[in-house]
């Protein structure tokens, strides 16, 4: 086995064999064991025959299904050129799952601190060379949850449910000292499963570099990668792959550090300039500095970053050089080079998800849905500790609206976690989603007794009580999850929930506040691109300012998002149309219709290009606004009914195209199908106040006066604190004076 590469499986496969063929050796020997000729016996004939069939069968029992081949397969790939080349590659089933942890720092002296992580990137990558290998680095937002800070100090039972619940088959952890410039690195490698160790090993010398080499050289053979394999494999020294440079080195764990222990990017930004000027060839860093700017919103910065570390990207193992081009056509704007990057990824590493993430995150893109269903169920086959991906499966069955085969999928990740929160949160908003409250409600409490305190759950129970009209309710229930937001993430969360909430109420004045005070804990955490996208939601500060009168603020918001434009990558760069294009429907004018149009007309090119399917239902909603606007309502409802299913939109957004469907159909005075469509509409939002508006009007038509005053009524409830600027509710109490003024005089 460590010759030759053949399946590992035949050491036991041959042991079967002859261990299986026991019985026939002692036949033999007992009837043909002296030195002259025996004839052949009745007993041997069929006690050797049955032996025979028995160990066939025996050993299709114990191997059938597992491959006895080579332990490789040849693929063909293109190289550097574009020409194809014949490669060999482990198969999937054949490749160990390994786990790095820290290294904790035991010189007591704290200044060498950071080598805790220092020393684990060093391995993590040097292994990362190794097709052999699906190695991950420890996660240090996982430690730092857990309570361990910095990400060490965690027993050895914490890495093995770490290591378990990403499905390493082992991890590797350790400890070192310096002395006089000497390091001395212990390195433990575990067996997940039983925590059992299985090897411990001392290194020492004076160049890190060198010892991180030897570490991942005796790993593998600790994980009995066989020697024929080592050798003939490329492994390059890791200050080959990284940099030569200890200075550089060092200060790229601390930009690193930077963006993990306080998100801030513009200290990285500071490391990785360093380390640049320190060694310009260290690829790895010029990768993570694009990133950066990225984040940034530098496009003038990472575009020749992510040059640099194309230039140099010889140095990146192979998986790490798809990153370097998935990233490189990405900022071009080649989706459609960036998707066969991924493909050729998954092709020389069939058991690398990463390549997986990719191919289902561009099929969604692409609006495949299910395509990207099939990605993610092949990374569970392959990763089955990966479940997380359950609820992948279940959001992209859902946005399909096959709820039946979400919940499945979503039912299946409770089993495993039932004592995590998200497990129910996750199928109470599955119910929210289709309209059955009451069971949303059990999910969510269910939920918060496990997080009793949970801002997010309290503030999704309190948009529930909102939907059913219970406004006192969840008033209450959004101040307590305010009171309980410790964090800057579950404030944000809870205060976008507000502004939803005074925006169903038509009290926009608060609605605005609300969102601002979103930004301005969003400001806290997350990444300066980040908060300019949530500053130009078109949900959001976009429809506000209009709903409260103010189109000048919307319009000038548009206007900031198209200035900075040029500074982002790709697809945002090509978003400002839709800020306009959202921009003219919001504003809900007739005369507006061509200039939306072209708006429309500006982004069809982009979409098509960039195979951007995504986009498509919310282009055709916007060529519903333009006929509708235009009397063109029967277009109008054709353009809206294809958009509906494939618009990933929270409910309350639905409800607003459903509810633009029926007056449509009102207008064509089809009051029967404007009036099933409303019933239907408000099965999800019981007391969404524009379907009841719509559907007064309706009724008001049909003659059924009672029904309309009643409906008209529980909009004006819903509208009864609304801003006396906010246009849908004045015309409602319009339309009431009117039809008591009409009543008074009967």
């Amino acid at each position: 086995m460590n010759r030759y590469p053949l399946s590992p499986h035949w050491p036991d496969f041959s042991f079967a064999i002859f261990a299986s063929m026991i019985p026939t050796v002692l036949l033999l020997a007992c009837f043909h064991g002296k030195p002259h000729r025996v004839h052949w016996t009745r007993v041997e004939k069929i006690g050797i025959s049955v032996n025979f069939l028995a160990a066939a069968g025996l050993l299709f029992l114990l191997f059938y299904g597992k491959d006895l081949g080579a332990a490789t397969n040849k693929v063909n790939l293109p190289d550097a050129e574009g020409k194809m080349t014949e490669r060999l590659v482990p198969k999937s089933e054949f490749r160990k799952r390994l786990g790095v942890f820290y290294f904790e720092n035991q010189s007591g002296d704290s200044t060498w601190n950071w080598l805790q992580y220092g020393i684990m990137i060093l391995v993590d990558f040097d292994l990362d060379q190794d097709p052999y290998l699906v190695n991950v680095n420890a996660h240090y937002q996982t430690f730092k949850e857990a309570g361990f800070e910095d990400g060490v100090g965690a027993p050895l039972a914490f890495k093995k449910k770490i290591a378990a619940e990403r499905y390493h088959d082992y991890f590797v952890t350790g400890s070192f000292t310096e002395q006089n410039g000497t390091y001395t690195i212990k390195s433990m490698l575990y067996e997940t499963k039983r925590a059992r160790l299985i090897a411990a090993h001392v290194f020492a010398g004076n160049d890190l570099f060198v010892l991180a080499d030897s570490i991942s050289v005796q790993l593998k053979r600790d994980l009995q990668i066989p020697d024929y394999y080592i050798e003939a494999t490329e492994d390059l020294p890791v200050a080959e792959t990284l940099t030569k440079s200890f200075a550089a080195f060092e200060m790229y764990r601390a930009a690193q550090y930077a963006i993990w222990q306080d998100r801030d990017y513009a200290k990285a930004t500071n490391y990785y300039e360093k380390v640049i000027q320190e060694d310009p060839t260290f690829a790895l860093a010029q990768y993570d500095l694009y990133q950066t700017y990225v984040n940034l919103n530098r496009r003038d910065l990472a575009e020749p970053a992510i040059r640099a570390a194309m230039q140099h990207s010889y140095k990146l193992p192979q998986r790490w050089q798809f990153w370097v081009k998935n990233a490189f056509h990405i900022i071009q704007g080649d989706w459609q080079s960036a998707a066969e990057n991924a493909q050729h990824w998954v092709t020389l590493y069939p058991r690398d998800t990463r390549g997986y993430y990719e191919l289902a995150n561009h099929y969604s893109i692409m609006n495949r849905p299910d395509l990207a269903i099939a990605e993610y169920q092949r990374i569970l086959e392959l990763d089955p500790g990966s479940h997380a991906n359950l609820r992948n499966i279940g959001d992209l069955f859902k946005e399909k609206g096959e709820y039946d085969q979400a919940l499945k999928y979503y039912e299946s990740y409770a089993r495993i976690y039932p004592h995590e929160s998200r497990s129910f949160t996750t199928i109470g908003y599955l119910y929210k989603s289709i309209g059955e409250h009451e069971q949303a409600k059990a999910y969510y409490k269910k939920a918060l007794l496990i997080e009793p305190e949970s801002a997010t759950i309290l503030s999704a129970l309190a948009g529930i009580e909102m939907s059913l009209g219970n406004f006192a309710e969840a008033e209450q229930q959004y101040q307590r999850a305010l009171q309980l937001a410790k964090r800057p993430q579950d404030r944000s969360t809870v205060h976008q929930a507000l502004s939803t909430y005074y925006k169903f109420r038509g009290r926009i004045g608060q609605a605005i506040e609300h969102y601002e005070l979103y930004i301005a804990e969003l400001e806290k955490y997350a990444s300066p691109l980040n908060i300019l996208l949530a500053k130009s939601d078109v949900f959001g500060t976009i429809e506000l300012y209009i709903l409260a009168g103010k189109q000048d603020r919307s319009w000038k918001i548009a206007q900031d998002f198209e200035a900075q434009a040029q500074q982002l990558i790709s697809p945002f760069n090509q978003f400002a149309p839709f800020l306009y294009i959202c921009y003219y429907i919001w504003l809900e004018d007739p005369e507006n219709a061509w200039v939306l149009e072209q708006e429309v007309e500006k982004v069809e090119p982009f979409i098509k290009e960039a195979n951007r399917e995504i986009e498509q239902p919310y282009i055709r909603f916007a060529r519903g606004k333009v006929n509708e606007f235009r009397n063109e309502y029967t277009m109008a409802i054709s353009n809206y009914e294809k958009a509906l299913p494939e618009m990933r939109l929270p409910t309350y957004y639905k409800s607003f195209i459903k509810t633009q469907i029926s007056k449509c159909y009102g207008k064509l005075n089809e009051l029967k199908k404007a009036e099933a469509s409303l019933q239907a509409t408000l099965v999800f939002e019981p007391f969404f106040p524009n379907a009841h508006y719509e559907l007064a009007l309706a009724y008001h038509e049909m003659g059924k006066k009672e029904k309309a005053l009643k409906h008209l009524n529980t909009a004006l409830k819903v509208w009864e604190e609304a801003d006396a600027e906010y246009k849908p509710a004045q015309k409602a109490r319009e339309k009431l004076a009117e039809w008591e003024k009409v009543t008074a005089k009967m």
